[in-house]
């Protein structure tokens, strides 16, 4: 049964970019391919047989301070990590 969770998600996609919030989307069923096409995006294909990939280890060269109170250090505290 439809209820309009994709016409809702590609409404909320819309509304985020006429904002400016930058957005990445998962898509593994393909199913926002004519929008990110229309709103000029750029697609990623990712999986086994792919040579672009997903580097969650990345730091944002922002986030790297001094202090204790940058991006990573907030992370790092929010987070359940043991070192």
């Amino acid at each position: 049964m439809a209820h309009g969770k994709s016409y809702y998600t590609k409404l909320l996609i819309l509304r985020n970019r006429l904002l400016g919030i930058e957005q990445y989307i998962i898509d593994p069923e393909r199913e926002y391919i004519n929008i990110a096409t229309k709103l000029e995006g750029t697609l990623f294909k990712i999986g086994p047989t792919s040579d672009t990939y997903i580097n969650v280890f990345d730091i944002r060269k922002e986030s790297i301070e001094d202090n204790e109170k940058g991006y990573l250090a907030t992370k790092i505290r929010q987070s359940n990590w043991i070192f």
